[in-house]
């Protein structure tokens, strides 16, 4: 369960909370998101298919927990969005703390919710793995979802 004091994830008699201090999409929203990284997804995918290196220059989205932990770090991540269904460990406890950690010690702080379970997170990338975390880049071509994503969770 996450701590308030220390804002910290914590292991209380072998279990973890990971779900406990971040915004929860509700059915509506998690329609809107799934909507939104198809959408990214499939414009990644065309400019892959026109230019493969600007395309890698020119990342949408990034797939994965170590890989949304260094867009946060790097300033480029506009938005991350976890899986409600991780896996329990200790490992991805501490992993979960620096994500945390790194979004709200921003100058300008990176929303950060959970949506989707892994497999749908998976396939509304268009990939046929289990995805625990997303970090959004750039929201172009899905703008008006990303907005709504944004308002959702500043209100929450």
């Amino acid at each position: 369960m996450q701590c308030f004091a220390c804002r910290e994830f914590h292991l209380p008699e072998g279990k973890i909370d990971l779900l406990s201090g971040l915004p929860h999409a509700t059915e509506e929203l998690a329609l809107v998101v799934k909507e939104m990284l198809r959408d990214l997804a499939r414009f990644q995918l065309n400019a892959l298919m026109r230019d493969a290196v600007k395309a890698k220059a020119k990342t949408r989205y990034v797939i994965g927990l170590k890989q949304a932990i260094n867009g946060v770090k790097s300033g480029r991540a506009r938005l991350v969005i976890l899986a409600v269904d991780c896996e329990v460990s200790e490992t991805l406890a501490s992993k979960f703390n620096t994500l945390v950690r790194e979004c709200e010690n921003k100058e300008d702080p990176i929303p950060i919710m959970y949506a989707l379970k892994r497999r749908a997170l998976g396939k509304a990338l268009n990939t046929n793995t289990k995805v625990s975390a997303v970090a959004i880049y750039d929201p172009d071509g899905a703008y008006p979802a990303f907005k709504r994503i944004i308002r959702f969770l500043e209100i929450d």
